[in-house]
């Protein structure tokens, strides 16, 4: 018997005498079979063992044991291939000495949620070659618990994904570039041609108001009232031109053109815009993560006005811990259909915001309950 189950039969017969075995003998097969049994399960276990060995010894991903304080216990050879660390080297220390920059703090805060649950955590940063060199990681960490379902040990398989990253980088960088490179000259056009024509077109409008204002009949009415459509006109002209340069954000910065947006629905549109910061301050903001929350706050927005039927928005901005900022927009509208979305191809408007946020680093959550709103949840690193 092997774990409860019979995997094979020993016997012993005596072709002369029936009662050739008494219970003492019956006793003795027995110890013997299970002895038997035991070695075949050692052998079997060793077998599992000695695969799963070479397994983490051929492994081109680096995989790290260690104990519950996060000190190695165990390194596969690609740990000294891709790092140029020996594993004597780093026993006994934590591998988050490995992390680069100011993202160590943001990755250790964010593990402590998931393994607090029992769960797995995953991610892409920084790692740093003994050498010095920078060298980009996907990670998967994980909780290792024994029979009783406690956490001895984590293991972390860890993938090289510099070249993949670099590449895919290079990609979103051209797009959103292409797309910053689009908005300023579209709005540029709006703003010294059509708002000009606009305006052009009011200074002909007043002159004609002028000639009629003594006249009894409706003409000076008609025309104040195309007037005004016209004052409209150039206002939302220039407003979107204003959004398409980032006039707001480059002249007064990220928080100031936050509020701006939300001002100008409030103002304009049938819906009450909130906004509320918390710990951050507008230096804190390098230029790239300006642009890219601006232009994602700008893009969520709109699409809450115009397909929402919200009657009330916010703009959540807030310092966390491990230097990291957190972007909460939601409404109370009647949701997001992410089936209809794919089905009907119109998913464009999220993979969007998706490109702008790992441009910057950051992650993206949306999550969507019908007839009760959306929630789009940002966390950025400041480094």
């Amino acid at each position: 018997m092997v774990d409860k189950k019979a995997i094979g039969v020993m016997g012993v017969t005596s072709r002369t005498n029936e009662n050739a075995f008494n219970q003492h003998d019956l006793d003795l097969l027995e110890l013997i079979a299970f002895n038997i049994s035991k070695t075949i399960k050692q052998a079997r276990d060793l077998g599992k063992i000695n695969l799963l060995n070479q397994v983490l010894i051929q492994s081109p991903a680096i995989v790290l044991i260690t104990n519950i304080e996060g000190e190695l216990e165990y390194a596969n050879p690609s740990f000294t291939t891709i790092t140029g660390y020996k594993p004597d080297e780093m026993l006994g220390k934590n591998p988050k000495l490995l992390i680069a920059g100011n993202k160590r703090k943001y990755i250790i805060e964010s593990l402590k949620d998931p393994f607090s649950k029992g769960k797995y955590w995953q991610g892409e940063f920084d790692n740093i070659k003994k050498d010095g060199t920078l060298f980009r990681v996907f990670a998967i960490i994980s909780p290792v618990k024994n029979e009783k379902g406690i956490v001895t040990n984590y293991v972390a398989v860890i993938e090289d994904i510099t070249e993949k990253s670099k590449l895919e980088r290079q990609f979103i960088n051209a797009i959103v570039e292409a797309q910053e490179i689009e908005k300023q000259s579209f709005g540029e056009e709006l703003h010294d041609g059509i708002s000009q024509m606009l305006s052009a077109e009011g200074m002909y409008i007043n002159l004609l108001i002028e000639m009629n204002q003594d006249r009894i009949n409706d003409k000076a009415k008609f025309l104040t009232k195309i007037k005004e459509i016209n004052n409209n006109a150039v206002n939302e002209a220039r407003n979107i031109s204003h959004g398409l340069m980032s006039y707001q954000l480059k002249r007064n910065g990220l928080i100031e053109a936050i509020k701006n947006i939300c001002t100008d629905f409030n103002n304009t549109k049938n819906i009450t815009f909130s906004f509320i910061k918390k710990g951050i301050k507008e230096d804190e903001f390098s230029d790239e993560i300006k642009t890219n929350l601006f232009r994602v706050i700008q893009e969520i927005s709109t699409n809450i006005v115009r397909h929402s039927s919200a009657k009330k928005a916010s703009i959540k901005l807030t310092k966390l811990k491990g230097n990291t900022i957190k972007l909460i927009v939601e409404d109370n509208g009647i949701g997001i259909d992410f089936n209809k979305l794919q089905s009907e191809n119109k998913g464009a408007g999220i993979k969007n915001l998706e490109r702008r946020i790992i441009y910057i680093n950051g992650t993206l959550d949306v999550k969507s309950v019908k007839n009760k709103g959306t929630r789009y949840t940002i966390k950025v690193p400041l480094i």
